[in-house]
C-alpha cells in the first residue's frame, strides 16, 4: 500500500499527513483513467469530487467567448489536486479539465473528503491554505511556478506554442528539452514567465526559440521546474515572451510561402555579380555568409545547416537576393 500512496504524498494537500490517514483517503477513492482527448469534467458543471492526479499530465481550460476555442490556462500533473474549488464553494466547476494524452487520478468521493475535513485539523488548515492560494491567483493562473514541477509528453498530443504560452502565463522557472526520433534536440529556458534562452543545433538565442516552430517537430517533451540563473546564458532573450511567441507564429505561416517558392533544398545558386551590393545593415553579417557559401557552390541545404539563423531568416535573405538579381 505504501507505494500506492506516494503521489499523495506529493500533493500540496496531502503531504504531511500520516500514512494511515492516506491509505485510508486512497481506499475510500476510485482510480480514473482517461485517454487522449477525454474530459474529466466541463466548465459550468455541478461537480463535488475532489481528484489528486497519480500519473500523466490533465491540461486546464477556460472558456472564451464567441464560441473561439478554449485557452488553456495550465498543466497539472502527478500530486496536483483539481476539483476542491467546486467542492469547498458547491459553485460549478470554473474550468474544464482535459486529458491531451493519458492520465491516472484518485476521485475522492464528497463523502470521504468532507469527513476528513471534521475529523482532522491538520488537512482542515492545510485546505484554507491552498484555498487562499487559489483565490489569491484569481482562478487566472492555475498552475504554481515551484521548484521540482515536472511536466512531459508526446508532440503527438501537446502543441509546442500552447505548452510554452501555458508555462509563460502561469510564471514557471525551469527548462523545457525537445527530444526528436532522430536525435535533435531543443531546450527553452524559463524564468519567472520569461523565455530567457533557446538553443537547438548551433542556434542560440532568438534565431533558436524561431527555429523550433519552423519544423513539425515530433518525439517527446519535459519540463522541469528549478530556479534559473540569468548570469549563466551569454546570449538571453531579450524581446517580451508574447511578441516572441507572435514574431514566432508569423515566421511559421510566411515560412510555407517561401518553401512553396524555393522548394529544391538540393539546388546551387550562382552569383551574377563579383561582388554583393548589400544596403541592409542589420542581416548584412549573414548576408555575406550566404554570399561566400554561394561563391563557393553550397546547396541550399548546406547553406541552411551552415549559416547561424533561422530558416526563415536565411531563406528571407536569399530570397531577396533572388528578387534583386543578385543571384540565379
Amino acid at each position: 500500500m505504501s507505494s500506492d500512496i506516494q503521489f499523495l504524498k506529493q500533493s500540496e494537500l496531502f503531504k504531511g499527513l500520516p500514512d494511515s490517514l492516506l491509505e485510508d483517503v486512497y481506499r475510500r477513492g476510485i482510480i480514473r483513467r482517461l485517454g487522449p482527448g477525454e474530459l474529466l469534467f466541463r466548465e459550468g458543471e455541478q461537480g463535488f469530487s475532489l481528484f489528486v492526479i497519480r500519473g500523466g499530465v490533465v491540461e486546464i481550460q477556460k472558456a472564451k467567448p464567441n464560441d473561439a476555442p478554449p485557452a488553456v490556462v495550465a498543466y497539472l500533473t502527478t500530486g496536483e489536486c483539481l476539483g476542491e474549488m467546486a467542492l469547498i464553494t458547491g459553485r460549478p466547476r470554473s474550468a474544464s479539465a482535459r486529458v491531451p494524452q493519458q492520465a491516472e487520478l484518485l476521485e475522492i468521493p464528497p463523502e470521504a473528503y468532507e469527513e476528513l475535513i471534521l475529523s482532522n485539523n491538520f488537512f482542515l488548515r492545510r485546505l484554507c491554505e491552498l484555498l487562499a492560494c487559489r483565490l489569491e491567483s484569481a482562478d487566472t493562473k492555475l498552475a504554481s511556478s515551484q521548484a521540482g514541477k515536472e511536466l512531459r509528453g508526446s508532440l503527438q498530443y501537446f502543441d509546442v506554442a500552447t505548452v510554452m504560452q501555458t508555462l509563460i502565463n502561469s510564471g514557471q522557472n525551469g527548462v523545457m528539452v525537445i527530444e526528436t526520433p532522430d536525435k535533435r534536440r531543443a531546450e527553452v529556458v524559463f524564468a519567472a514567465g520569461k523565455v530567457l534562452y533557446a538553443k537547438i543545433g548551433v542556434l542560440e538565442g532568438e534565431e533558436a526559440f524561431y527555429q523550433i516552430f519552423q519544423h513539425d517537430l515530433t518525439g517527446e517533451f519535459i519540463f522541469r521546474g528549478e530556479q534559473v540563473d540569468s548570469l549563466n546564458f551569454e546570449t538571453p532573450i531579450e524581446k517580451s515572451p508574447m511578441n516572441l511567441l507572435l514574431e514566432a507564429m508569423r515566421m511559421k505561416d510566411e515560412l510555407l510561402v517561401f518553401t512553396a517558392e524555393i522548394s529544391d533544398f538540393t539546388q546551387v545558386f550562382r552569383p551574377t555579380r563579383p561582388t554583393l551590393d548589400w544596403d541592409d545593415e542589420e542581416t548584412l553579417d549573414s548576408a555575406l555568409l550566404i554570399w561566400m557559401k554561394i561563391t563557393e557552390g553550397a546547396s541550399l541545404a548546406k547553406i541552411l545547416a551552415d549559416v547561424p539563423r533561422c530558416t526563415y531568416n536565411t531563406l528571407a535573405i536569399i530570397r531577396r537576393m533572388l528578387d534583386q538579381g543578385l543571384i540565379r
